[in-house]
């Protein structure tokens, strides 16, 4: 059964760390060109952008920039973002892998298969 069961769990992470890596390794080092400065300027200051402001955003950023686990703030916003990216790729997976199953896609590997590929695409 692919609705609840270990294979979801294992396509769940395997779409997970794939987009991670493939995110990160595409991920600008520093500030990029128009608002690349603006993010880690609200983050580090706590302060509010233009209207509507991204405050979930600023508020990940501030916990994450204050670990310090790499050197330009800017970096680690986009590994925040990376990270957001990639837990959505995963939840995609296996919300696509539950959906073919409930279709009668068959035994867990079409739908596992279906799932991965539309969790990466």
């Amino acid at each position: 059964m692919t609705g609840s069961g270990r294979g979801t769990g294992i396509l769940a992470a395997g779409v997970g760390v794939a987009a991670f890596a493939l995110y990160t390794s595409t991920a600008a080092r520093t500030i990029t060109w128009w608002d690349g400065a603006g993010y880690p300027l609200l983050a580090r200051t706590l302060s509010i952008g233009s209207p509507p402001g991204s405050l979930l955003l600023t508020l990940l950023g501030r916990a994450g920039t204050s670990v310090g686990v790499v050197a330009p703030v800017a970096f680690q916003l986009n590994l925040i973002a990376c990270a957001l990216g990639a837990a959505a790729a995963a939840l995609v997976a296996v919300l696509a892998a539950r959906l073919a199953a409930r279709a009668g896609a068959g035994p867990d590997g079409p739908a596992l298969a279906g799932g991965a590929a539309a969790g990466l695409v």
